[in-house]
């Protein structure tokens, strides 16, 4: 049986659009998102159809629901996270990224500790060639001696997390 939208759902809808909107938009004030069409939604959508060249009644209209809809969804999409990459292998176990190993994850192994390097100055140079090397597994144990793990010098899954989990926290913001 098809769900049927009721006023209240497509109000919460519009409000939700619009208080996406105003995340961006200084002109567009933040309005609940309650379900009830009052005067914080009219302006609101007032000042949209104004900002947008629709002619301004508050009232929202099929002109008026598409071009919000439009934009809600073009804002979603220019301020989404991107995508993340699964890097780290999920079968077979044991997943481990170790000496001898080439390829794609090793290269995101070395990449990550280079990086982190430009925060924490005392790893030695790590060449980014996707090849586990010895110098990948110094690297990798001292970096696991600063976050109290065990120093095996391979990247098991505890080790990927921490690595991981240390270079979005340095580099979440831009901060590259």
């Amino acid at each position: 049986m098809a769900r049927e939208f009721t006023e209240s759902q497509s109000i919460r809808n519009l409000q939700r659009y619009l208080r996406q909107l105003s995340l961006f938009d200084e002109n567009l004030p933040e309005i609940p998102v309650d379900g009830v069409y009052e005067s914080e939604t009219r302006r609101a959508v007032e000042i949209f159809q104004e900002n947008n060249g629709i002619p301004i009644t508050g009232i929202v209209n099929r002109v008026t629901w598409d071009a919000i809809y439009a934009a809600y969804l073009l804002s979603l999409a220019q301020h989404s996270k991107p995508n993340a990459v699964d890097v780290f292998y999920r079968l077979p176990i044991p997943n481990v990224i170790q000496r001898g190993d080439a390829g794609f994850q090793v290269a995101a192994v070395q990449y990550m500790l280079s990086e982190i390097l430009t925060f924490y100055g005392d790893f030695p140079e790590i060449v980014t060639d996707g090849s586990y090397s010895d110098q990948t597994s110094d690297a990798v144990r001292l970096f696991q001696g600063y976050t109290s793990l065990p120093q095996s010098g391979e990247v098991d899954l505890e080790t990927w997390n921490r690595l991981s989990g240390m270079y979005n926290e340095l580099f979440r913001n831009g901060n590259q």
